[in-house]
């Protein structure tokens, strides 16, 4: 062999041990970032199940609505300080405000997030409220929010409504109390 075959047998080997190298680290770097994902969801989903959380869910959920048509609850929430009842469902929206900067700040990938909560729905128990925050505070309150479920809309609109894996065959089960629970129990009895 001529000097010259084995500088480029060399020059050859170096690229395919940098090529080789690269590759590792790049597969090492996706694991790391799920990684992250990983136990930041899970910290989300420990603040979900957290009793403030909790509490001002079930606010939002039950009596938000209901304090929404009182003249005075809406004023404690129009001025330059926000007080009265409505104020249980501050802990609520920081949460899905949190959530939604993770999404955009591309720390969580938003199909993986839409997996766990549901922004779109839990946007629009909270959105008159943070129509009345925005007069004083401005189109900014809240936005991470808005994002995250009007992005939550948008993806249901390409992808579907259901996180079922593609081409993974669903059971044949049927529900046995479906005909009972809708009034008609001639089903079970026969």
């Amino acid at each position: 062999m001529t000097p010259e075959w084995i500088n480029a047998g060399a020059a050859l080997l170096t690229f395919l041990v940098v090529a080789a190298t690269a590759y590792a680290a790049l597969q090492q770097m996706r694991h790391l970032r799920t990684g992250n994902q990983t136990a930041a969801l899970l910290d989300l989903t420990r603040e979900q199940r957290d009793s403030l959380f909790q509490a001002s869910q079930t606010y939002v959920y039950n009596q938000l609505a209901r304090d929404l048509e009182i003249a005075e609850a809406r004023a404690g929430i129009d001025g330059p300080t926000w007080t009265g009842p409505t104020r249980e469902a501050l802990h609520f929206l920081q949460f899905y405000e949190e959530l939604g900067s993770l999404v955009f700040a591309n720390a969580l990938e938003l199909g993986l997030v839409l997996r766990y909560f549901q922004a779109a729905d839990d946007w629009k128990r909270v959105e008159s409220l943070v129509l009345i925050l925005r007069r004083q505070r401005g189109a900014s309150a809240w936005e991470m929010f808005e994002a995250l479920a009007m992005a939550e809309v948008a993806y249901i609109a390409k992808h579907g409504d259901t996180w079922y894996p593609r081409g993974i065959p669903r059971t044949s089960a049927v529900d046995p109390w479906l005909a009972i629970d809708r009034g008609n129990d001639t089903a079970r009895s026969a």
